[in-house]
């Protein structure tokens, strides 16, 4: 009997301690998207687990059918007016470290699959994302939409 319960309580102790270095992941929303066609605003989210090695799907949604974009994923934010160069009330929100092709379906929706690295360095820390995509309905020069932005916390086991 002695010995069952040293066993269960090594077991609970080692699982407590694999919780308290746990950091879990999460997506927070910031900044605002610019309206497009029919003065809708595409919008961004993630779907999956935020983790170290786990694939995360960038998603664009509301944006217009059968266009094409990028989705700007970078180490920074920012928060930079884009009516200089003829895009409304667009606001740049991330610093583009990295631009992946992004293509929307009949219905506005569009994914990007990202693998994040299974680097232990990362657990904790914060990337950016915001997509900008095509729309040639808008009334904006440009013909371009932005999403708001996503504070991407990726966690892990540490």
């Amino acid at each position: 009997m002695r010995e069952i319960r040293r066993v269960l309580h090594t077991a609970k102790a080692l699982l407590l301690d694999d919780c308290a270095h746990h950091v879990a992941g999460r997506s927070d929303l910031y900044g605002s998207n610019c309206p497009g066609s029919g003065n809708v605003a595409p919008s961004h989210t993630l779907l999956g687990t935020i983790e170290i090695g786990q694939t995360v799907q960038f998603v664009v949604a509301q944006a217009r059918p059968q266009t094409s974009g990028i989705m700007m994923i970078g180490t920074g934010a920012t928060q930079l007016s884009l009516s200089a160069i003829g895009m409304g009330t667009c606001t740049l929100l991330v610093t583009g470290n990295v631009n992946l092709p992004i293509a929307t379906t009949a219905n506005g929706t569009g994914t990007v699959p990202v693998t994040l690295p299974l680097d232990r360095a990362l657990i904790a820390a914060t990337i950016y994302s915001q997509a900008a995509v095509v729309d040639l309905g808008t009334a904006t020069p440009m013909k371009l939409t932005t999403t708001n932005g996503r504070a991407v916390f990726i966690g892990g086991l540490r």
